[in-house]
């Protein structure tokens, strides 16, 4: 009986990861890194990135945003990309390839849901430096 209670005060001590936050996680890399050029009146491959309903929608290239899959969402798919492939996106003249920390972060956003706010339409905003 004591070695059960080590073993469940030892699970309680160990840290539970938050869940990914659309506006304060994933709002800023789309903003920064996609919304720029995935826009009302600006869409390369046919994509929409500035509001959910357009991102779930796709784009030429077919699912942009598949909820629960990464590995089948173009905009997670293309982000992870050799740098030097062409369809690396955001491509390096608009600053990319995104960083591991940032890619990852939208990985395990798609891979809970892709939960975003259904009335949020996301801007185009500059790079912040850090």
């Amino acid at each position: 009986m004591r070695h059960l209670a080590l073993a469940i005060s030892s699970a309680a001590a160990l840290p539970v990861s938050a869940a990914v936050d659309f506006v304060k996680d994933i709002q800023p890399i789309f903003e920064q890194h996609c919304v720029g050029c995935q826009r009302e009146g600006n869409t390369k491959g046919g994509l929409r990135m500035d509001t959910k309903a357009q991102t779930l929608k796709g784009g030429e290239s077919g699912d942009s945003l598949v909820p629960g899959k990464p590995d089948k969402s173009f905009i997670y798919t293309t982000m992870v990309l050799d740098a030097n492939d062409d369809l690396v996106m955001p491509p390096k003249k608009k600053g990319g390839p995104l960083a591991k920390d940032k890619t990852d972060l939208v990985k395990q956003w798609i891979l809970e849901g892709a939960s975003w706010p259904d009335d949020l339409k996301l801007i185009t905003r500059k790079i912040e430096q850090v």
